[in-house]
């Protein structure tokens, strides 16, 4: 749990969601980043905020974790969209899997969208 805890506080987007894409939690920078309230997230799909993201039916995300940065686009609650630099871990818990997304918004929006890009990330 404190684990869980010290994910609140950091200054990147973390959204946990399982095999479904049902999101599990958010952080407060992920909630501001897509425009959401504190919890408003919970049981959301991951496709309504990066519709190209993993889950039943996945898009262009690996299916194993990676290093590299993937380059997504995302959605706001209102509808804007967001450039967004996209990092996956993916763990098990319990009989279910999950994913944890670590995202940034990438404040150049010329960045081509749904590639692989090839730098690290730093460690959270």
């Amino acid at each position: 749990m404190q684990q869980i805890a010290s994910y609140q506080k950091t200054a990147v987007g973390v959204l946990v969601f399982n095999w479904n894409g049902q999101i599990v939690l958010s952080n407060a920078y992920a909630n501001k980043l897509f425009g959401y309230d504190q919890d408003e997230l919970l049981r959301v799909n991951i496709k309504k905020l990066i519709p190209s993201s993993p889950g039943k039916g996945s898009g262009p995300l690996p299916a194993s974790s990676t290093e590299e940065v993937i380059k997504l686009s995302g959605l706001k609650k209102q509808g804007a969209e967001l450039s967004l630099d996209v990092n996956l871990r993916h763990f098990q818990g319990g009989n279910e899997f999950f994913t944890v997304a670590f995202i940034l918004e990438t404040p150049d929006s010329t960045l081509p969208v749904n590639s692989t890009d090839t730098y690290t990330p730093p460690i959270i």
